[in-house]
C-alpha cells in the first residue's frame, strides 16, 4: 500500500482504502467541523482521525501536527478571501468604489460556512 493511502473502517467492519488527496480532505473536512464545534485545544489528533475515519497515523503523512492543520486551513481561507476581494475590487476604477468593493464586515467566510469563518479567530 502507498504512503498515501488510509484504511478506513468499512459499514462491515473490514477495512478500505481511500487515496492520498481524498484523505487529505476528509482530514480538512474533520478538522474545520471539530475546530468549530470543540475548539481547536478540545480537539484531539485521535478525535480528528475518528471524524475522517481513518487510522490517526494517517493524519502525520499530510501533517506533523494540529497546528499545522489548523494553519493551512488558515492559509486556505485567507487566499480564497484575498482572492474574491481583489476580483471584487478590480471591477471597479475610481478609488471610492474599489474601496467600497473591499472586505467588509461580514466579508469573513468565502465559504460562506460558519465553521470555515471560524477558523480565522482560533489560534
Amino acid at each position: 500500500m502507498a504512503d498515501s493511502d488510509a484504511i478506513i473502517a468499512g459499514s462491515d467492519g473490514r477495512s478500505s482504502t481511500r487515496r492520498g488527496p481524498d484523505t487529505r480532505k476528509a482530514i480538512e473536512a474533520a478538522a474545520v467541523e471539530l475546530f468549530a464545534r470543540l475548539g481547536y485545544h478540545a480537539t484531539s489528533m485521535r478525535a480528528l482521525a475518528a471524524a475522517a475515519e481513518i487510522q490517526p497515523a494517517a493524519i502525520y503523512h499530510w501533517y506533523a501536527s494540529k497546528e499545522a492543520i489548523l494553519v493551512s486551513l488558515q492559509d486556505d481561507f485567507m487566499e480564497k478571501l484575498t482572492e474574491r476581494v481583489v476580483t471584487a475590487m478590480d471591477r471597479h476604477n475610481r478609488p471610492a468604489l474599489r474601496l467600497a468593493a473591499g472586505p467588509g464586515p461580514k466579508a469573513n467566510s468565502p465559504t460562506s460556512t460558519p465553521a470555515s469563518s471560524a477558523l480565522t479567530s482560533m489560534r
